[in-house]
């Protein structure tokens, strides 16, 4: 279990949509500027926590894929 700080989070509403851009769709902007910058934080951070974690099972899939190719 991954655990995320939303407190990382609380100045995201603040920084360029071309920078939220590389990490989230433009719906998800939409949906994460909220003028309550608590509520902008929380939904920025449960989006970025599960891009997180379903890059890193992809990653840990891909390395084992590769590693039982090694063997056959």
């Amino acid at each position: 279990i991954d655990i995320i700080d939303i407190n990382r989070f609380t100045d995201w509403h603040t920084k360029p949509k071309t920078e939220l851009s590389r990490l989230f769709s433009p719906e998800e902007i939409v949906y994460c500027l909220h003028e309550n910058k608590q509520l902008s934080a929380e939904r920025f951070a449960v989006r970025f926590a599960t891009k997180e974690a379903f890059f890193k099972a992809y990653h840990a899939m891909l390395n084992a894929i590769g590693q039982s190719n090694k063997y056959s």
